[in-house]
């Protein structure tokens, strides 16, 4: 794969002075800076391919393989530009590559068109020049359990789910037909998020699971209530009660469920 990554400085677009001491630090050589952010550019990708079968149909996962398998090279040293849509960047150029090892049959199951020896597939992405703007800028929605500060060893979704491969070896499969929560014990259904609408919080849709005001799980076929606080009021601006509804499918086949939510003020 050719891409390119980069560091965004929009941000810094009326403090020129802070924005040329950090476009001069980016320009000078640090290969190991630009290959961490590679990595994490990349990495952006694990849930795409491990749950290819929700996004193409008669297909399944191609899981990347672990990054001590990735094979990374810089083409240039780092530029500073407005390429990429216009936005004020500091960017290196990359080819990264890995090899997949796996059984006979999987290559065909994954992706048809590997079925053959000699097969090629292009794999469409559009990755974020800016990885990390990108985390940030969607209220850290992104974030597996991993990166979440609360995490304990503890499940928040509603089935467990391999994003992995066991390894990246001859007797691991690439696929698995259970990538749904269907064959997990668990009843499938809709999560509900709700979120205060907030310039001060900086939130709408993009809260996380600690910070949403309320979060449940909605069966199939059912009447359910969700009961949540209002928010409160905050500044002339924002007088309170402000929110938004975020619904997200486990299962692709889902018939809508009847949901009734209410905001209740706090006495």
């Amino acid at each position: 794969m050719s891409s390119k990554v980069s560091v965004n400085l929009d941000e810094f677009a009326t403090d020129e002075a802070t924005l040329n001491s950090i476009i001069a630090e980016l320009l000078k050589p640090n290969p190991q800076f630009w290959i961490d952010r590679i990595k994490k550019q990349v990495n952006l990708a694990t849930f795409r391919f491990a749950f290819r079968p929700l996004f193409v149909d008669n297909k399944y996962q191609l899981p990347l393989t672990q990054p001590s398998h990735w094979h990374i090279v810089l083409h240039e040293n780092p530029k500073h530009h407005h390429s990429i849509g216009g936005h004020d960047l500091v960017y290196v150029s990359y080819t990264w590559s890995t090899h997949i090892l796996s059984d006979y049959e999987s290559p065909g199951i994954s992706e048809p068109q590997l079925g053959n020896i000699g097969g090629q597939w292009v794999e469409p992405f559009i990755l974020p020049a800016d990885p990390y703007n990108l985390i940030q800028r969607t209220g850290y929605a992104c974030m597996d359990e991993v990166g979440n500060s609360g995490f304990s060893n503890g499940k928040r979704g509603f089935c467990i789910q391999s994003t992995g491969r066991q390894a990246n070896a001859e007797w691991s499969p690439t696929w698995s037909p259970f990538y749904s929560c269907t064959y997990q014990g668990n009843s499938p259904g809709w999560t509900v998020r709700i979120c205060e609408s907030s310039v001060v919080l900086n939130t709408g849709v993009a809260c996380d699971y600690d910070t949403a005001l309320g979060n449940e799980v909605i069966k199939p076929s059912s009447e359910h209530v969700i009961q949540f606080i209002c928010p409160s009021y905050r500044d002339p601006l924002e007088p309170g009660g402000l929110y938004s509804i975020y619904t997200a499918p486990i299962m692709e086949q889902l018939v809508h469920a009847e949901v009734t939510i209410t905001c209740v003020q706090n006495n």
